[in-house]
């Protein structure tokens, strides 16, 4: 439809732009367990995989998926979509996924609030995604990895034992390191990269 057409950016053939409100189709679900369930979208138009979770639905699409023998793979949805880590990593995420047309719409007040969101971070002088810190190691088990703390988070951070340096079989905590700040969900951040500074 020429609607349809006029959300399509001139010269670039992706309909993903943060915010866009789009409609798709579910391409794979696992239902998980106590609500924790996700998976993937694929918006109309475009092959690009949009990960969504079961909280990320509405209240009462996600009454739906208790019914027995519900499917919700191959279900046409309508969402929002969010650019994850600043558009770096390719990665998309979806909000408001509904079963219906009138879901799927971004809040106004989202536009609001990023701009007050980010001056206060920027005030607080706190890390963003991408960056390199140095912090302290908390903890550290040989089979899981461990978490570390910086001056710059509220938050610690866990890092998996592949993202020590080349060689490197274990660390202790209060050991000083430098690294790459990922973040991996909305509250949820990781270590890559790590390298031991004395």
């Amino acid at each position: 439809s020429p609607a349809g057409a006029s959300i399509v950016p001139p010269g670039g053939p992706s309909i993903l732009v943060d915010g866009a409100e789009l409609c798709g189709e579910v391409k794979s679900f696992n239902p998980g367990q106590e609500n924790k369930g996700f998976g993937f979208l694929t918006p109309e138009g475009d092959s690009t995989d949009v990960y969504f979770q079961t909280k990320d639905m509405r209240p009462e699409d996600q009454q739906q998926l208790l019914q027995p023998g519900f499917q919700l793979m191959g279900k046409r949805v309508w969402f929002w979509v969010e650019m994850l880590d600043g558009g770096r990593t390719g990665r998309w995420r979806a909000h408001n996924v509904s079963l219906s047309s009138e879901g799927g719409k971004r809040p106004a007040a989202r536009m609001v609030e990023p701009p007050a969101k980010r001056q206060k971070v920027e005030g607080e002088g706190v890390a963003q995604a991408g960056q390199r810190l140095k912090g302290t190691i908390s903890s550290f088990a040989a089979e899981l990895g461990g978490t570390l703390s910086s001056s710059g988070l509220q938050f610690p951070v866990t890092f998996q034992k592949d993202q020590l340096p080349s060689g490197l079989e274990s660390v202790q905590p209060g050991q000083s390191v430098e690294f790459e700040l990922i973040k991996i969900d909305e509250n949820q951040f990781a270590a890559n990269n790590l390298i031991l500074v004395s």
